[in-house]
């Protein structure tokens, strides 16, 4: 999977998010048809060498193809998944999390706590930092977030940048 979930405990919300990902049965047969139709050219005598060579060219687009199709599709499915599961969380993880930069501002006027924890320890400069939203993570960290707190499974925001392989919020975090 892509690497963008947010792993921070065995959360029921983590895992429902999880369950949306996986990729239909389709994926799965249309790669076998693609690897069938190849074994059948690779097999026939009778075919002529520029009929297998369409041949092999179709079931290659079919084993491809498919999973990047696949991949977009999840893709676009993201942003859905990230607000449906930012319903649960608490304010300032919320907006963190969705990117939502008045809401952030109005969480930390209410005087609450900028790292304050979640149920697995989480704070809202992780939970940022797992959604790729890098301007979260530089107002969070303007505002005196702590980059060094950890869950409770010992990760911190710059385990969730090199996860999601962010180079822009990996940067801020380790300056």
């Amino acid at each position: 999977m892509p690497a963008w979930h947010f792993q921070h405990g065995d959360s029921t919300l983590t895992n429902n998010v999880n369950k949306k990902r996986k990729f239909n049965f389709g994926f799965y047969l249309s790669t076998l048809l693609g690897f069938l139709i190849i074994f059948l050219a690779i097999q026939s005598e009778t075919l002529l060498f520029e009929l297998k060579l369409w041949i092999y060219l179709l079931g290659l687009i079919l084993i491809v193809a498919n999973p990047f199709y696949q991949y977009l599709l999840w893709m676009g499915q993201k942003k859905e998944e990230r607000l449906e599961f930012s319903d649960k969380l608490p304010p300032l993880m919320q907006s963190a999390w969705t990117g939502d930069l008045e809401k952030l501002q109005a969480s930390l006027q209410s005087k609450v706590h900028i790292d304050s924890r979640d149920d697995h320890g989480a704070t809202a400069l992780m939970y940022a930092s797992a959604a790729n939203q890098a301007k979260m993570v530089e107002q969070l960290l303007k505002n005196g977030a702590n980059k060094n707190l950890k869950t409770h499974k010992g990760n911190n925001a710059m385990f969730f940048a090199i996860q999601e392989k962010n180079n822009e919020i990996i940067y801020l975090l380790s300056n």
